[in-house]
């Protein structure tokens, strides 16, 4: 099965000064997007919608979120926070995800509802365990993947994607980061994607 060409599209794109986009910052571009289409379509502006969200909630991180957006701002800040975030043995013992699985939830719920408004389907792409200089750098957190990504299956099964659980060598999917995908990934992706599609297709 070919998926048909899709018309209109839009990338939502996350806050990378920032140090990326958690399920919170992805819930309010959604918004954003909705009070943009949501007053002039009297129905859902698109078909389907593919998030992939959660990696920079849950990796560890020795300082909050806010303090270290006002380092950043000073000389040599982002070096520093550069420096100092590359220990997996402070990490292990003081690292912090910002977002707690609790809060995940809540903003993946809050994003499954304004995504209805908007879209047919929906789909959330499975968080990665974490790999290459991720885990060199912030340590193991695979079991904080493990929570987040149960929480996807608990709110709707049928709507995750699991291009990394069915990968023989899910670390090929990432680039050097851990964080992004490399073509390798992004045909996976595509193609649990296509797979998805076509069953609910099947279905009708």
């Amino acid at each position: 099965m070919a998926i048909p060409s899709i018309k209109r599209t839009w990338a939502l794109h996350g806050i990378r000064a920032k140090g990326g986009a958690t399920a919170e910052d992805m819930f309010k571009g959604i918004c954003s997007i909705g009070l943009y289409y949501k007053p002039v379509h009297d129905y859902r502006a698109f078909k389907y919608t593919v998030v992939q969200v959660g990696i920079v909630g849950c990796c560890p991180r020795l300082l909050p979120r806010i303090l270290i957006s006002q380092i950043q701002r000073l000389p040599g800040g982002g070096r520093f926070i550069s420096y100092f975030d590359r220990n997996p043995q402070l990490h292990s013992v003081y690292g912090k995800a910002w977002v707690s699985p609790i809060k995940f939830k809540e903003s993946i719920i809050q994003m499954t509802k304004e995504v209805a408004l908007l879209s047919d389907h929906l789909f959330f792409v499975e968080i990665a365990h974490p790999c290459h200089f991720l885990i060199e750098n912030c340590g193991d957190f695979s079991k904080q993947v493990d929570k987040n990504n149960a929480i996807h299956h608990e709110i709707d099964p049928f709507s995750v994607i699991t291009p990394f659980s069915d990968s023989k060598s899910p670390e090929d999917l990432l680039l050097p980061d851990g964080h992004h995908l490399t073509l390798k990934g992004h045909r996976a992706v595509a193609e649990s994607l296509k797979q998805h599609i076509s069953s609910i297709n099947n279905s009708k």
